[in-house]
């Protein structure tokens, strides 16, 4: 029964300890998002998203865009939403778009805002 604990533990150790080491998940980024708490949300979000996290680099383009817990900012916008968009983010190629069809933070460009 020993050997059986012990081996239990020798398995799940590495991955408790690297699921603790990791971080903040995307979650807690909504999480603080969604209460308003909008600097630990940007903490949040920016950390997983230069790890390239498309969903947070989504979501940090769409702050940036509406000015969430940080002045609007439509170049800021336009880096995470193309970051998000280019691994396929569905949101981000749409809000990329838009941001193309209105010329906002980039030359108003219909023919790009369709390829978005």
């Amino acid at each position: 029964m020993n050997l059986l604990v012990t081996s239990l533990v020798l398995i799940t150790a590495p991955l408790l300890a690297s699921s603790a080491l990791a971080g903040p998940s995307f979650e807690d980024g909504i999480a603080a998002l969604n209460v308003g708490d909008y600097p630990k949300a940007i903490q949040i979000l920016r950390s997983l998203g230069e790890r390239k996290d498309a969903r947070a680099q989504s979501v940090l383009g769409a702050m940036y865009h509406a000015g969430l817990g940080v002045p609007v900012d439509y170049k800021e916008a336009q880096r995470w939403y193309l970051l998000a968009a280019e691994q396929g983010d569905p949101g981000a190629q749409f809000n990329l778009g838009i941001m193309y069809t209105k010329g906002q933070g980039v030359p108003q460009d219909f023919q790009e805002a369709r390829s978005w």
